[in-house]
């Protein structure tokens, strides 16, 4: 299995939750900035964020040839899809926007 998730999107739209499922298998995540626009992520902590063609390649091998950096970036990923979107924490704000909108239908 693989211990780099690369994302060198450089067009595009749409939602990014294949970044997320890589963050919360674990895996160490290279992205451009478009590749991970929109997510409340960090450079350095839980992802690796590069726009140069070769700073993006640098980062790629770098990451697959430091099995510490995988796992410490990796463990960083998960503990951030943990804490921000696991199904309790969704499932309360789902909650809280369809007791809002009734409010407002009253």
């Amino acid at each position: 299995d693989g211990s780099v998730f690369i994302v060198p999107i450089r067009v595009g739209g749409g939602t990014r939750m294949k970044i997320y499922e890589a963050m919360a298998m674990g895996k160490a995540v290279v992205s451009t900035t478009i590749g991970a626009e929109g997510l409340p992520v960090s450079d350095g902590k839980n992802v690796f964020i590069r726009d140069n063609a070769k700073e993006f390649a640098k980062a790629c091998v770098e990451l697959m040839q430091s099995r510490e950096e995988q796992v410490r970036v990796g463990k960083n990923a998960r503990q951030f899809v943990y804490e921000n979107y696991r199904w309790e924490n969704v499932a309360k704000v789902f909650a809280e926007i369809c007791e809002q909108v009734i409010e407002k239908a009253k």
